[in-house]
């Protein structure tokens, strides 16, 4: 028999780190939706934070989408036993913002150099503009150091695997 102890910041990481190279990979979407979401439920209760209600640098129509499409599919997981044939139409492109609110999480309470933080808040400050506020997106531009095009996923994902056995 195989024990592993582990305490609970370091398997929300590792939930969060798998999710977000699996992101990066573009492999299995459901994968990513429920290592995300579990991630974020260990560090919100962990730190008592939750970035979806303090949403300081998206624009209002930014938070409103966030918090909807964060809202539906976390009570999709969570209340699975209430209604068990229960179906979910899984908008995959929106897994980033479950990861995006772990890493605001991450940067603000565990660890401000974490590379997997850093990788998603820059690509999502990048990828799309448009829910952000332009002093935002100057803050990450000028805090957070990319050494690589945020539009090539597979260097995004090497560059990862890189940093993977480091936190």
């Amino acid at each position: 028999m195989n024990l592993l102890e582990i305490d609970k910041i370091t398997a929300a990481r590792k939930l969060f780190n798998d999710a977000t190279l699996l992101f990066y990979e573009r492999r299995s979407a459901i994968s990513i939706h429920h290592l995300a979401h579990a991630a974020h439920e260990v560090l919100c209760a962990i730190t008592g934070d939750s970035r979806m209600l303090n949403l300081v640098g998206l624009t209002p129509d930014g938070e409103k989408k966030f918090k909807r499409v964060f809202n539906i599919s976390k009570n999709f997981i969570k209340h699975a036993d209430k209604d068990p044939g229960a179906r979910l139409t899984l908008n995959t492109e929106k897994n980033i913002l479950i990861l995006f609110d772990c890493a605001w999480i991450i940067i603000l309470h565990l660890d401000k150099e974490c590379i997997y933080s850093q990788t998603v808040i820059a690509w999502c400050a990048f990828m799309y503009p448009e829910l952000f506020i332009p002093e935002y997106i100057q803050t990450v531009h000028s805090s957070i150091p990319v050494t690589f095009n945020l539009q090539d996923f597979e260097t995004i994902a090497m560059d990862l695997k890189s940093h993977y056995y480091d936190h």
